[in-house]
């Protein structure tokens, strides 16, 4: 069995942060965004994490030779994806999961690169950070895959803050505009993802297999939280390379596809990004709050600016 740990959550949550942390712990290897292998035109120019071009990169090419991935086979991938496997559809291939009536060839791709990955690199744990509820629910029913899904949400008034501002794909800032979206887009997004995550993906797994965090935990006891995932997943919490309680001595990455701090190697420190609590203007600030409260309160957040601190962490029996 090959073990995936599958990082799901709205953008601007934290997740490449959180893949590239544990990715470099010994035994993981982070892979990014995996479902932007199979675009025809990559926002980053087909760019590895290292820098390299994907189909030049030391790491990626013997992958992709022992899977004979042409671009015509990557293609028929993304025809998969793009014609059952979107977020759209998630409540039916759910409801065909439970009828016994699922179409299982999206997972089967899925789970032969996993397996590949793990032939040519010798990692323990495969980190998939691709976010998408579609996603994770396929790589969840791929074939001799152990899958573990992580679950991580960030207060929706900082991801709508983050959701606004210029960012772009790549290594430097000629890479394509990354999507912007206004604070009622975002808010809608981010409640449709975190609910289709708890709802139509978590019930494909085992208890033992699912847990959610918080951003603002992750970034206000690093070292401690990390290490509790790095239990959880099977990895040497030990091992991990940090260096103080916020501080480590990040891995360059070796990712598809992520935020553009994927590139980032060396000794890094993690630190909550907090600007929204003043720069969040008060009209998005109420709007996303509306629209998110039911969530906001089952995920600990306080819907009031002046209490919205990083609260205590979730304790275990809270992460269901």
């Amino acid at each position: 069995m090959v073990k995936v740990l599958f990082i799901a959550g709205w953008l601007r949550s934290g997740t490449t942060v959180a893949g590239n942390v544990l990715g470099s712990t010994p035994g993981a290897m982070h892979i990014g965004e995996l479902n932007y292998l199979w675009m025809k035109e990559h926002p980053a120019g087909f760019e590895c994490g290292c820098g390299e071009l994907i189909f030049e990169c030391p790491v990626w090419k013997p992958v992709l030779d022992e899977l004979e991935m042409t671009t015509e086979k990557r293609y028929r991938i993304r025809q998969l994806r793009r014609e059952s496997w979107r977020n759209d559809d998630v409540p039916s291939r759910y409801r065909e999961w439970r009828r016994g009536q699922l179409d299982l060839a999206y997972p089967r791709a899925l789970g032969e690169f996993y397996r590949a990955v793990v032939d040519q690199t010798g990692a323990s744990v495969v980190v998939d950070c691709t976010k998408n509820p579609s996603d994770a629910l396929a790589a969840s029913l791929a074939p001799d895959i152990d899958l573990h899904l992580l679950q991580l949400v960030r207060d929706p008034r900082a991801a709508a803050y983050s959701g606004m501002q210029e960012k772009s794909h790549g290594s430097d800032s000629s890479g394509h505009a990354m999507k912007q979206f206004s604070a009622s887009r975002n808010t809608f997004h981010w409640d449709v993802r975190n609910l289709l995550i708890e709802r139509r993906v978590k019930p494909t797994l085992g208890v033992d297999r699912y847990r959610r965090v918080r951003y603002e935990d992750l970034m206000g006891n690093p070292r401690e939280a990390f290490g509790e995932i790095a239990d959880w997943v099977g990895l040497d919490h030990a091992a991990m390379p940090f260096t103080a309680e916020s501080s480590l001595r990040m891995v360059r990455s070796h990712t598809v596809m992520g935020n553009p701090n994927r590139h980032t190697d060396g000794i890094t420190t993690l630190k909550a990004d907090t600007r929204w609590m003043d720069k969040l203007g008060r009209r998005d600030r109420m709007v996303t709050t509306a629209l998110a409260s039911p969530l906001m309160l089952r995920y600990g957040y306080p819907l009031r600016r002046d209490t919205a601190k990083p609260a205590e962490r979730i304790s275990p029996s809270q992460r269901d």
